[in-house]
């Protein structure tokens, strides 16, 4: 069987979806599921004065303690980092020129735990709405 090339149409899709929008699309996701987590924490703590709810939302709020240490590291090593991408940039360079594809690999983190978690306390919040509301 021989393989076929992609139509434009097919294409465009697979570019679309699978190259340039999915690790934007899960990056927007996860931030999104996270101030959801803490914005949910955060209101049935305030309907329900259960204290469980403010160490669920300590699980939404290690994100940006890790951004924060990650920008702290960051300008800790900021010259070696700058020294590395200047000498694999020039790697890449002299790749391109000899005529070496160069492949670009990238993981794409879903946050299926996150989005589970936050459903499952919207759901737990819900099915205790009637407790929740008479106190």
């Amino acid at each position: 069987m021989e393989l076929e090339p992609m139509s434009p149409l097919e294409s465009f899709f697979f570019e679309l979806f699978l190259g340039r929008y999915a690790a934007l699309f899960a990056n927007v996701w996860y931030w999104a599921v996270i101030v959801a987590g803490i914005l949910l924490c955060i209101y049935y703590f305030k309907k329900s004065k259960l204290k469980a709810y403010l160490v669920i939302c300590l699980f939404f709020l290690a994100p940006f303690f890790e951004l924060g240490l990650q920008q702290i590291s960051y300008q800790i090593h900021k010259e070696e980092l700058r020294a590395y991408a200047e000498q694999r940039n020039e790697e890449l360079r002299q790749q391109y020129e000899e005529g070496i594809p160069y492949i670009f690999e990238h993981t794409i983190v879903f946050p299926i735990f996150e989005t589970c978690l936050v459903v499952g306390l919207f759901l737990i919040a819900r099915k205790s709405g009637n407790r929740l509301d008479n106190n």
